[in-house]
């Protein structure tokens, strides 16, 4: 059974800016000594634009989302000042998401059902291999990672440097070496129990602190 696990991150002294500011139905787990986690139904939003309510709560609070979906995907969105300061998503589905965008992108009147179909996208992905597209396309990765604004979660100097180091292109110059290295991010941030974690998973087994009404 692979990890699914995706959660929104925050220190534990803004424990109460992020009751007040949650959603109904929303559970606050301690994770550590330094963390605890909002979790929520709607808390799959690796893809999407994030609910209100994070933007509202970062306006306070920095939050972190991080999510890992052992078999597919990994990666993280930092939210301050009621915006979107930072974020990595890295994909084993790598080469197919850039070609789904790029086919999207070129054919706006058409579903992607349809070009799956019509052999479209098997011209399309030989022409992204043959200018090397998805190599170009694979060096901007980290381009916003934007590390440093982990300092809001009071990471000093050194650890935000170990951050850099690591996630950067010349550390992981594939999406397979680049996919392995959450592990290593876990560690710098000292998260490492965020793992099996989510919403529906915690409210079953009642392992949390705080049930938002």
């Amino acid at each position: 059974m692979s990890e699914f696990t995706s959660g929104n991150l925050f220190l534990n002294t803004n424990w109460e800016i992020v009751k007040q500011l949650a959603p109904s139905g929303a559970l606050l787990k301690q994770l550590n000594k330094e963390w605890m986690l909002l979790l929520t139904k709607d808390n799959y939003m690796e893809d999407y634009e994030a609910p209100e309510y994070i933007y509202n709560i970062s306006k306070q609070a920095p939050i972190l989302y991080f999510y890992n979906f052992e078999d597919h995907f990994w990666g993280y969105r930092l939210f301050y000042g009621g915006e979107e300061v930072a974020d990595v998503h890295i994909s084993l589905e790598f080469e197919e998401e850039i070609l789904h965008e790029i086919a999207m992108e070129r054919n706006p009147d058409k579903k992607f059902s349809q070009l799956l179909f019509s052999g479209i996208l098997d011209g399309l992905r030989e022409e992204l291999k043959s200018n090397n597209t998805f190599e170009e396309e694979y060096k901007y990765i980290f381009d916003r990672s934007n590390v440093d604004k982990f300092s809001l979660f009071g990471l000093d100097e050194i650890q935000i440097n170990s951050l850099k180091r690591l996630l950067n292109i010349e550390n992981a110059q594939d999406i397979g070496a680049a996919f392995h290295i959450k592990d290593d991010f876990k560690k710098a941030l000292d998260i490492e129990e965020m793992s099996w974690i989510r919403h529906e998973r915690i409210l079953e087994s009642q392992e949390y602190e705080e049930f938002i009404k």
